[in-house]
């Protein structure tokens, strides 16, 4: 079944009204589209107030599976641990218990402020992907005057360069939140990474802090995973320490078998020292339930953003390769 229009139109007049009705769509869809962004920022706004540092925060069990290895409770204000207990149980190494420390900041040259807790750069990173996001809605919302034909053209591709700007700090601050890596650049979607994970010999470890200190040869990493934290021990060794005759017939005899994981008989460099991982655990905490809200509402602001660029690919007629 088709329709058409009759009396038949001449086919310059056809254009021309094509042309017309293609120019107000156009124009109703940026005028609709300021709903959208005024949305968009409201959105935005709830996520960045999830993730401010209001007491009392979000205490989180750590327990590892089927074991006791690493058993204990952190509570997250903001992007910053502030306190949390520790123990850790290991094969390898002599028993701890460790408590989330408090460091010292110089503000000026003769004022030093103790800080509680350390900082996740995780989530240091997902607040300035916030930051960045509402910073391209408001350049988004003000696109001046669109009377003119060539004026609402230029509006269009503006508003289509800055949504896809925006898609892309939202699907980086996805990925920061799932723990996953940020998806690859494709025809359709710009990278701007903000955060890009280190590998744990390349992380600076000062910065989590613990009473007491933790020895040289333990590693603690946290990271965020689903929603949750993810705490990874390790337990080193010198790649330049021999294995002793009595644990060589120990493994031989099959009395004594090493530790497996996923990094095992692995050389990295840590601190300037060629190491290997003689133990390692991980354990992930209950899940967050502020990062989960947060996650959800990028969620479904992405999917908004994919309408908007969609809608606006319909209607100034281009293939999804160019907007």
């Amino acid at each position: 079944m088709s329709t058409s229009v009759y009396p038949y139109l001449p086919v310059e007049q056809r254009r021309e009204a094509e042309a017309q009705s293609t120019a107000n769509e156009l124009s109703w869809l940026l005028n609709s589209l300021e709903e959208t962004l005024l949305a968009l920022r409201i959105g935005l706004e709830e996520c960045a107030t999830l993730l401010a540092p209001v007491q009392p925060g979000s205490t989180l069990v750590l327990s590892s599976p089927r074991s006791e290895r690493i058993k204990g409770h952190v509570t997250r204000v903001g992007h910053t641990i502030v306190r949390g207990t520790l123990s850790l149980r290991l094969r390898t190494h002599a028993p701890l218990n460790l408590a989330v420390a408090s460091t010292s900041s110089t503000e000026s040259s003769s004022t030093t402020l103790p800080v509680i807790g350390f900082p996740l750069a995780t989530l240091t990173a997902l607040r300035t992907l916030l930051q960045k996001s509402l910073d391209c809605l408001d350049m988004t919302r003000f696109t001046g005057p669109r009377a003119s034909a060539a004026a609402r053209d230029l509006a269009a591709q503006f508003f289509a360069s800055q949504l896809r700007l925006l898609q892309s700090f939202l699907q980086e601050s996805l990925s920061i939140l799932k723990g996953s890596s940020p998806p690859p650049p494709s025809s359709d979607s710009c990278r701007t990474s903000v955060y890009e994970a280190a590998a744990w010999y390349n992380e600076e470890s000062e910065c989590i802090s613990f009473t007491p200190e933790l020895p040289s040869a333990v590693v603690l990493n946290v990271n965020i995973h689903e929603c949750s934290l993810l705490v990874t021990i390790r337990v080193l060794e010198s790649c330049a320490q021999q294995p002793t005759l009595g644990s060589r017939f120990l493994t031989g005899i099959g009395a004594q078998r090493p530790l497996e994981h996923d990094e095992l008989n692995k050389e990295f460099t840590y601190r300037g020292e060629l190491v290997r991982v003689k133990e390692k655990y991980r354990v992930e905490s209950s899940a967050d339930p502020c990062l989960l809200s947060c996650a959800s509402k990028l969620e479904a602001l992405e999917r908004t953003v994919l309408g908007a660029r969609e809608a606006l690919r319909v209607v100034m007629d281009l293939e999804q390769k160019e907007l």
